[in-house]
């Protein structure tokens, strides 16, 4: 409760100049974004990946996004999340997210472009997380799999190459987190498509066992 408050607080103290790019408007907008998460009941997967991006850009607050990235994560009128575009960019475009400000010295600059090294750094963390536990709430173990299948392989690269590879790169490889990410954009139907699979299941099973039990 204490980290959700003090977050709030940073989100609160922000400057209310900030421009629509800017890493502090981006926070705005994710931290009023949580009123929507609890209105559809998201407290998980969803509310959590909010909580940790919100967690990590107040700590990179002179960052700045590309404008159109940052105007697209602050819509609100579609149904994909903004904290859920904001890591499908992150995870598709890399550090391309980021703008280099104007009237950096060249040393300036390389503190920077570290920092945001630093930050992308932590992003395959955040994106094996997030897909764990949209995994973790959906009501077949293997639906996720099944409806994205880049998952599996990207899990097989990982236990096989884990060690040689960097996450950034096996993320990368072959477009499979641009993919999984797009596939991921409606969560909510997904779920819902999880529920119907397993009704259907638990249907056809009981109609085998009556049948089975008929004299």
């Amino acid at each position: 409760m204490k980290i959700i408050t003090s977050i709030l607080a940073l989100i609160v103290s922000f400057p209310l100049w900030a421009g629509p790019s800017s890493i502090e408007a981006v926070v705005k907008c994710l931290g009023r974004e949580e009123s929507r998460i609890h209105k559809n009941r998201l407290g998980g997967p969803v509310y959590e990946l909010n909580q940790r991006l919100i967690s990590e850009l107040v700590m990179f607050n002179k960052i700045e996004l590309v404008p159109a990235m940052a105007k697209d994560i602050c819509k609100n009128e579609d149904k994909t999340f903004g904290s859920v575009k904001l890591l499908e960019y992150l995870v598709t475009h890399d550090g391309n997210v980021f703008v280099l400000p104007k009237k950096l010295t060249l040393i300036e600059k390389e503190i920077y472009r570290a920092t945001v090294n630093e930050f992308m750094d932590m992003i395959p963390e955040v994106f094996y997380n997030y897909v764990a536990q949209v995994q973790a709430v959906s009501a077949r173990p293997s639906c996720l799999e099944d409806h994205i299948p880049q998952i599996k392989e990207l899990n097989r690269d990982i236990k096989a190459l884990g060690q040689e590879i960097p996450a950034r790169r096996l993320i990368a490889n072959n477009k499979m987190g641009a993919k999984i990410m797009s596939s991921l954009r409606d969560v909510e139907n997904l779920w819902l498509k999880c529920d119907e699979e397993l009704k259907k299941q638990l249907e056809e099973e009981k109609k085998k066992r009556e049948k089975v039990t008929k004299p």
